[in-house]
């Protein structure tokens, strides 16, 4: 390379220099080595063996490039591999379980594919177990076993594989058994039934298949049969149950061995008798040599002719003679005249023990108006009567008198008692003045007493008239000098 000039004539004939810049590019020659596995593609072309190859190139300054290829082509590894194990197989730190096609790749020694196909077969080892029952003993394999248990055996497959068979056994043994039983009558055994005592033997199978001989021995008691007659009153406790009626009751009982004792009870119940009764005495009352004072319902327990209860209720009025009833009322009073009525009242508390009451009058003819406790005379002339209150009852009864005396009413015949009323007639109230004055009585002129006042011995008392109607009353003022009458006329 390098810059270059020539002179040259232009068509004018004048001198014309070129100069040359000249780069001078030589040709290109490589040599390449590759390997590969199974091909290689080299600038579009692919090769599958080794060997060389080249290739004619442009380079960037049009020159030609050459390059030679020294080519060595590795087969991939394929290979097959068949396996048999039991149970598992390891392979390459990879463990099968199941039978089938595995493949893994590898790479050779220049870094190409390996594949391995493994084709592989587990085989399984055989685990059998057997449950047998047996009597006394067992022969399993040409062993005899004579106790309950597990036992094993290992035997191999064809294919080599474990074969383990498991026993689960159990041994039962011949049962022997003997029994001792009571019964009533008879017994039945295993559909046979037996009348008599004595020993019998009978052969079964246990659950297991197993001879069970069983022998018994059987005792047969007799079923007792009683009566019994008894007499009672009002009930009968019989083992526990009572009976209020008579009849025949039965009951079964166990006698000692067990058996039935089947009693028959002819039972007469007598009912306890009752009576009442009523009775009224007076002051008292003896019964069956009991005395009783007091009114009341009383009991008294006999015995009957079955020897049982006979009870008597008696319910008993005990009564009394009355007591004598206080009669009150005026002893001293006036025949009925224009200045008094001549009617006195008399009165008795009622008694507790008096049924009824009765008035009578003797020694005067005066009119007598009575009800109960109550009696109001009409004294229509002089005298003295005797008043008789007669108190009843059941037992008898009791009687008060009173005497009673009647004349004419005069004032002025009073004349040794001074007494003086005033104001009189008045309203409200009286002044009563007199020496000593011991009670002060107000009677309505029909003899009625309607009001009494303590004097206390007083000379001067003041009576009280507000409960007075208009009318004329009669005043009895008791002294220490006697008993003085005043007319006395209430206004309104």
């Amino acid at each position: 390379s390098g810059d270059y000039v020539q002179n040259l004539q232009s068509v004018h004939g004048c001198d014309s220099i070129v100069t040359l810049h000249l780069t001078i590019n030589n040709d290109f020659n490589e040599e390449e080595i590759q390997e590969s596995c199974e091909s290689y593609t080299w600038n579009d072309s692919t090769y599958y063996t080794s060997g060389d190859y080249v290739q004619n190139f442009q380079s960037v300054h049009g020159c030609d490039s050459i390059v030679t290829l020294h080519l060595t082509i590795n087969n991939d590894f394929n290979e097959e591999d068949t396996k048999e194990s039991c149970e598992s197989y390891t392979w390459n730190d990879s463990t099968y379980y199941s039978s089938g096609d595995y493949v893994q790749n590898f790479q050779s020694v220049h870094g190409c594919d390996s594949i391995v196909t493994l084709h592989l077969t587990i085989n399984d080892d055989f685990n059998e177990e057997q449950t047998q029952e047996s009597c006394e003993s067992f022969t399993w394999y040409d062993s005899t076993y004579y106790v309950s248990g597990d036992y094993q055996q290992i035997f191999y497959t064809v294919h080599g594989c474990d074969s383990i068979y498991t026993l689960h056994l159990t041994v039962n043994n011949i049962y022997n058994e003997e029994q001792t039983l009571e019964s009533c009558e008879s017994f039945t055994w295993n559909d046979s039934t037996y009348y008599a005592s004595g020993d019998y033997i009978q052969n079964f199978q246990s659950i297991h298949g197993c001879d069970s001989i069983v022998t018994l021995h059987l005792t047969i008691n007799e079923i007792f049969n009683e009566e019994q007659t008894q007499e009672s009153c009002e009930s009968y406790t019989w083992n526990g149950t009572e009976y209020t009626e008579s009849g025949d009751y039965i009951q079964n009982l166990q006698s000692v061995h067990g058996c039935d004792s089947i009693v028959t009870l002819h039972l007469t119940i007598n009912d306890v008798q009752t009576s009442e009764w009523e009775h009224l005495a007076c002051d008292s009352y003896i019964w069956n040599d009991v005395e009783y004072t007091e009114s009341g319902g009383y009991q008294q327990t006999l015995e009957s002719v079955h020897g049982c209860d006979s009870i008597v209720y008696l319910q008993l009025t005990i009564e009394h003679i009355p007591d004598v009833p206080a009669v009150e009322g005026r002893e001293n009073v006036y025949v009925g005249t224009d200045l008094v009525t001549g009617i006195y009242h008399y009165e008795a508390d009622s008694l507790p023990n008096a049924k009824h009451y009765e008035w009578s009058l003797t020694g005067v003819d005066w009119l007598m108006d009575t009800i109960g406790t109550s009696c109001n005379l009409n004294v229509i002339d002089p005298g003295t009567g005797i008043l008789t209150l007669r108190a009843w009852n059941e037992c008898g009864y009791t009687e008060a008198q009173k005497t009673i005396t009647a004349g004419f009413f005069d004032v002025g015949e009073q004349e040794t008692v001074n007494v003086n009323v005033y104001p009189n007639p008045t309203k409200y109230k009286a002044v009563v003045e007199s020496e000593g004055i011991t009670r002060i009585r107000i009677y309505s002129m029909k003899g009625q007493l309607l009001q009494e006042i303590n004097g206390s011995g007083d000379d001067r008392v003041e009576v009280n008239l507000r409960n007075l109607i208009q009318a004329s009353y009669l005043l009895e003022v008791t002294t220490r000098k006697g008993v003085a009458n005043v007319i006395l006329n209430v206004v309104g």
